[in-house]
């Protein structure tokens, strides 16, 4: 955290800069300095999509639905449909009660995959957002075997808090070697 706030210091009108308080504090649980420091860096790079889903994501955490879905709604056209980015959009979608678009996210990647590479992470993401872990950890096994980049964030992803009693998330983490 320290350093992404002396790298903004340094450049304060950095899209990147910003973008990582706002992923550093999302990740450290400070939703409120995401959210805050979010909407500043919105506010300067409006056609930067990588803070629009981590703002939404905070802003789901703070029970905070409504706006959490104008956030992301907004954010996605930017996004270019990067898969990373749409499994955000699936999660959040179905965190905040829009289940239908969450299916869709699902089914595109799904369908994506099933032509080109493209990864599991996304899924899992969308899935969990519906409320499905299992199907969840079913993609994230998908991902381990996959040795997808992204996979490491799980470690400390609030997004899946909710499956760190799990047995298999646990066993996950071991292979991954985050636990004993």
């Amino acid at each position: 955290m320290r350093e992404a706030r002396k790298a903004l210091e340094l450049d304060p009108v950095d899209p990147m800069m910003n973008f990582r308080v706002v992923q550093c504090s999302y990740y450290a649980r400070r939703y409120e300095d995401a959210v805050a420091c979010g909407r500043t860096g919105i506010e300067l790079s409006p056609d930067f999509p990588y803070t629009y889903f981590y703002v939404a994501q905070a802003l789901v955490e703070l029970s905070m639905f409504d706006e959490a879905w104008s956030i992301v709604t907004k954010g996605r056209p930017l996004g270019g449909g990067q898969p990373i980015l749409e499994g955000v959009f699936g999660h959040v979608a179905g965190l905040t009660g829009h289940r239908a678009e969450a299916l869709e996210v699902i089914e595109g990647l799904e369908r994506h995959r099933a032509q080109d590479y493209s990864p599991a992470m996304p899924i899992a993401r969308a899935h969990l957002g519906l409320g499905n872990p299992e199907a969840c950890l079913d993609w994230l096994e998908v991902a381990f075997e996959e040795r997808e980049p992204y996979l490491a964030s799980v470690s400390v992803s609030p997004g899946h808090d909710r499956l760190r009693s799990d047995t298999r998330f646990k066993r996950l983490l071991r292979r991954m070697g985050f636990t004993d």
